[in-house]
């Protein structure tokens, strides 16, 4: 038979256990919950709206991109989707190649569409990006993130990563 010490032990050894597991399932659910948000902070859209030249600002077309997380997303293409007046769909891709990386904060490039846009309306910006865990994403025109499907994942071939760069944050060196 069993004391009542060594059963106070086992029970103690077993609720410790437990207690560290739901401490580690919590601890890795809280990172994926806080990588998430941060992933929610990258985005990007077209508007009609003052547009800087070397002349000064003009009314114009210009795309909006947004990174309000602290590091910046070397691999990125957008694909910009509008109804021209002409009542036809119309399409480019924009990627890190041509535009390059994705700084923390907000960056904005004139768009000069050969047939504009109807309106801001018609127009549909998505943004695909890897995060800096390799992950494929893609923000849609809609708002909403999600995995990157294959087709979405295949716009990044055309925007190679860089094999030079590496980018560290250190604790304390940036703002949230």
């Amino acid at each position: 038979m069993v004391s009542s010490i060594e059963l106070a032990h086992w029970v103690s050894g077993l609720a410790t256990t437990a207690a560290v597991i739901v401490a580690l399932w919590f601890s890795a659910h809280a990172r994926t919950d806080a990588r998430h948000q941060a992933l929610h902070r990258v985005y990007a859209w077209a508007e009609f709206a003052p547009v800087l030249h070397s002349a000064g600002y003009d009314d114009g077309w210009k795309l909006v991109f947004s990174n309000l997380t602290d590091i910046p997303v070397f691999r990125w293409a957008a694909t910009v989707e509008w109804t021209s007046r002409a009542d036809h769909r119309e399409r480019i891709t924009l990627t890190n190649v041509s535009m390059g990386l994705l700084a923390p904060g907000r960056s904005e490039c004139a768009w000069n569409p050969a047939k504009p846009p109807t309106s801001e309306a018609s127009i549909e910006v998505a943004l695909v990006f890897e995060d800096a865990a390799g992950e494929k994403w893609v923000r849609r025109g809609t708002g909403l993130l999600a995995r990157a499907t294959p087709t979405e994942r295949a716009l990044l071939s055309a925007a190679p990563g860089p094999t030079d760069v590496t980018w560290t944050v250190w604790p304390g060196s940036h703002t949230s």
